[in-house]
């Protein structure tokens, strides 16, 4: 019997390396496909978890179609471009190419604020690096969040510069406080939802004319008791933000990503916006995680009026949560 020449031997070890990696890039992206449909279909627990994960699944469908396309194993690729559509749909509206359109809708007369949204983790002892995330954001207006009674203690050397304050303190990691440098001229601390978690409002006095902010933090959905819950709080917190006048700007750790079905809700019953759009995924849970593994719960939705004009993550504050940064634009006072 004839031996196998060593190059024959070569050849047939490198095709059929190249049929298994075919093979599980085409399983791949069978599997995905229904994962990029669940931000559509995902409304019940615990499909709705699956469906935060969209930026991970857009790579992987990605490096699933490129692995197909080098194979040259077309009719295969064209079931895995299905899948990279799909997420793409989903991901790439937070890209950066709506930056531009953005800057160009801001005029010189309009009134600019900067707000930073933190949750600043009910245990984390890292109050300097809180206290220099303040210096260095310079902003407006601070939310922060999980914000019990030493963490009032600890940021009390901002009131200086921040003389007005909003909120109330909790020890149950549903705390929230608001510093502003900016006239408050009206606070309502309000319990929404079955959970009975505490929602701020307050409205900030720029340049003479008033903006409404909402801060609002719901459970996290880890079990379906909880998910029942955060999903009944947004529902509320979309009914009250219906009935406050505009311009209007809610911020807060939603536990829940933009492509659940249920943040989905929130935005069409509130007509608010992301302040993503156009400037990236900017993922900020898990903050120990690298950026292509966390996903993106914490929130700063803004009404139609108001530009967007720089959105973006802040240094790590020892928080599980990175903290969001965003530069907006507000009408002329004489239009509000």
């Amino acid at each position: 019997m004839p031996t196998p020449s060593p190059l024959r031997t070569a050849r047939e070890s490198r095709q059929h390396i190249k049929n298994i990696a075919a093979h599980w890039a085409l399983v791949g992206s069978v599997v995905l496909l229904p994962l990029t449909l669940l931000p559509f279909i995902g409304w019940r627990y615990p499909l709705e978890l699956l469906s935060h994960f969209q930026a991970q699944y857009f790579l992987a469908a990605l490096a699933c179609a490129a692995l197909l396309a080098l194979l040259r194993r077309w009719r295969w690729f064209a079931v895995s471009l299905g899948s990279l559509l799909l997420a793409a749909s989903t991901v790439l509206p937070y890209a950066g190419a709506g930056r531009a359109a953005h800057a160009d809708a801001v005029m010189p007369a309009e009134r600019t604020v900067r707000l930073l949204m933190a949750n600043v983790l009910l245990g984390n002892r890292s109050h300097g690096r809180v206290l220099h995330l303040v210096e260095e954001a310079d902003a407006d207006v601070l939310v922060f969040q999980e914000v019990n009674e030493r963490w009032r203690a600890a940021l009390a050397p901002i009131t200086g510069r921040y003389p007005y304050i909003a909120g109330t303190p909790r020890e149950d990691a549903f705390g929230t406080l608001v510093y502003s440098r900016l006239p408050i001229e009206e606070v309502d601390v309000v319990v929404l939802g079955k959970a009975g978690r505490s929602t701020v409002c307050l409205r900030v006095i720029v340049d003479g004319a008033p903006l409404t902010i909402v801060c609002t933090h719901p459970k996290p959905p880890h079990l379906p008791t909880a998910f029942t819950l955060r999903n009944d709080q947004l529902e509320q917190v979309a009914d009250l933000v219906g009935r406050l006048p505009r311009p209007l700007v809610l911020a807060g750790d939603l536990n829940t990503t933009m492509w659940s079905p249920w943040f989905r809700r929130l935005t069409e019953q509130t007509a608010l916006r992301s302040v993503r759009r156009g400037f990236g995924v900017l993922a900020s849970w898990p903050a120990a995680l690298p950026g292509f593994l966390r996903i993106p719960i914490d929130h700063v939705l803004v009404s139609d009026d108001v530009s967007v004009t720089g959105c973006r993550l802040g240094a790590p504050t020892g928080s599980d949560h990175l903290p969001l940064i965003v530069d907006l634009v507000l009408p002329p006072a004489d239009d509000v």
